[in-house]
């Protein structure tokens, strides 16, 4: 199967874990079990017939045609919305179901829909079917789809190779391990469609498989009954999937060692063989996604949860944040986060530019100054405000050590050198620091200039307030009265919906990561190009009004765990 073809194949996964999202909130009834699985894990899954090193796994624990059951009964304008591009992706789905066999006279409502059951699984067993690269490479895939009807199955199968012997195709049959397998005896195939399955198998009264090439059929049986080499029984990913949810919706293993992209620095990335494993649920009508990214090499040791209950800088933070990130022991955490820029571009592009400019623009060194003293709670926001502003407005707090004081000292004598002044206010009853800049007004226009005498304007660059055992840190008087005078509910804390989502985080973990999409989307995408390439999928994954809640919880050693809350409002 030649590059494009299997390019598309692989873009078919990409489209399930989107449909997926579509389907669950593209109904008002999402709360119900309709797209709740009820087959299978991911370590009771297909992946028996995988081998352990396959690339690529995607399986979906739901009968694609439930996925069909779209925005029925929606009366809000929004709803509207929801359901035209619900049905748009439902749209690509039968495309692809057409496409997957368009070169078999298959058609999958008459064909396939009466016996397929609650799992579809999509693997690349391996890059390249002869390991011989100097022929090109022909990728091994495998799809395989679980029957609820035994016999309807093995009739469509019947029908089907009947079908490909009067169109002259030459067929072989042979058993292997008591499966029947039938193919072609083309060895290489480039059909136009997405697939075209060249070799066939009913596994008991499980499962019909699919796949590009006998050989991968071959493997897969063998893979059953040997099952130290199927991907089921592979030690790292019982550890992954180990832990999260029994029934996802949706489940994807990748081995990036076994993919040679040409990224760059990838030779590093994949040097500890990278592996990610990712589980999609929905709990209390929220898509629930977790994650384990596991290595080799000794490159992440354990690391214990640093939170047990909510932060309680977060009191603070105003409940309208767009960006809200807190946890404790920030000179840790940028510890961490140093080390992880230096080995990874995307990320230090994402990363340093608003730290650039905030060290700029003050005169100071972030790591140094700040981060290096706060080992306690902290909470950093940013404000909607002014998208043209690289860095919006923010509020950072800090629970106060012994090293506050002396730590405060050297931030007002870095802004001293730098230019601005050092001063004080009172803010009802308590005290605000603030550097300021001097400038003085001008008037373009003459007549202005001569009926204004010249005056003096400070604009404050950074104030910051002790309150009980926090320090709070403003980047306007605006948003210092914000944080100050927040009243009772009004903080992203107290706020209802934030409570319920991260009731559903685990409660031991490493703090949290609040994102508003649409009041970030316009900073994200200029940042990271590939965004727009990926909302051209599903605009209403993008377009539409949500939050993203995300946390790491500890891990064992070579192993990191993370999960998100994706909410609609």
């Amino acid at each position: 199967m030649g590059l494009r073809s299997s390019s598309k194949f692989l873009a078919i996964a990409l489209v399930i874990v989107l449909a997926i999202a579509i389907g669950i909130f593209g109904s008002k009834n999402y709360k119900t079990t309709v797209f709740l699985p009820t087959a299978t894990t991911p370590s009771r899954s297909a992946a028996i017939f995988v081998p352990k090193s396959a690339p690529l796994m995607v399986s979906l624990f739901v009968n694609p045609d439930r996925l069909q059951s779209l925005g029925q009964n929606i009366g809000l304008p929004s709803g509207k919305l929801r359901v035209r591009e619900a049905l748009r992706m439902q749209h690509r789905l039968n495309k692809i179901k057409k496409d997957l066999l368009s070169n078999s006279a298959i058609d999958y409502k008459r064909d396939i829909q009466p016996w397929a059951g609650e799992e579809v699984t999509l693997a690349v067993t391996t890059p390249d079917l002869d390991r011989d690269s100097s022929n090109g490479k022909q990728m091994g895939m495998l799809i395989a789809v679980a029957t609820k009807d035994a016999q309807l199955s093995k009739e469509f199968l019947q029908l089907f190779w009947q079908k490909q012997a009067v169109a002259g195709v030459n067929l072989a049959f042979e058993t292997d391990r008591g499966v029947k397998l039938i193919y072609t005896k083309a060895s290489f195939l480039n059909p136009p469609g997405l697939f075209q399955p060249v070799a066939t198998a009913l596994v008991g009264d499980k499962y019909v498989l699919f796949a590009n090439h006998p050989k991968v059929l071959r493997e897969g049986i063998n893979n059953v009954q040997a099952p130290n080499l199927n991907l089921k029984s592979a030690s790292n990913f019982q550890k992954a999937f180990s832990g999260m949810r029994e029934n996802p919706v949706a489940a994807i293993f990748v081995d990036f060692s076994q993919w040679a992209l040409q990224l760059r620095d990838w030779d590093a990335i994949v040097a500890n063989k990278p592996k990610l494993a990712l589980a999609l649920g929905i709990n209390s009508g929220e898509l629930v996604a977790e994650t384990a990214w596991l290595t080799e090499g000794g490159n992440l040791p354990a690391l214990s949860p640093a939170l047990s209950e909510p932060v309680g800088a977060l009191q603070y933070i105003p409940a309208a944040s767009s960006l809200v990130a807190a946890s404790r022991d920030l000179r840790a955490l940028w510890g961490g986060v140093s080390a992880a820029i230096a080995d990874n571009w995307l990320l230090s592009s994402v990363v340093k530019p608003p730290l650039t400019e905030l060290e700029g623009e003050w005169g100071i060194d972030l790591a140094e100054d700040i981060f290096s003293w706060v080992e306690g709670e902290y909470a950093l926001a940013w404000l909607p405000g002014d998208s043209s502003r690289l860095v919006p407005d923010w509020i950072f707090v800090a629970q106060r050590s012994p090293e506050t004081e002396e730590a405060i000292a050297r931030l007002d004598a870095s802004a001293n050198a730098a230019g601005y002044s050092i001063g004080s206010f009172s803010s009802g009853d308590r005290t605000v620091s603030a550097w300021t800049q001097l400038t003085a007004t001008s008037f373009e226009d003459k007549k202005q200039k001569d009926k204004n005498p010249p005056a003096i304007q400070a604009e404050a660059k950074a104030l910051h307030a002790t309150v009980g055992k926090y320090e709070v840190f403003a980047s306007s008087l605006e948003a210092m009265d914000k944080a100050l005078n927040l009243s009772e509910g009004d903080s992203l804390l107290a706020r209802k919906d934030f409570q319920k989502t991260t009731a559903l985080l685990p409660a031991e973990n490493n703090g949290y990561l609040y994102l508003d999409w649409s009041a970030n989307r316009q900073f994200l995408e200029s940042q990271l190009g590939w965004l727009k390439v990926a909302e051209l999928w599903s605009p209403l994954l993008f377009d539409s009004e949500k939050t993203i809640t995300f946390t790491t919880t500890g891990g064992e050693v070579g192993i990191r765990r993370a999960k998100a809350i994706l909410t609609f409002k």
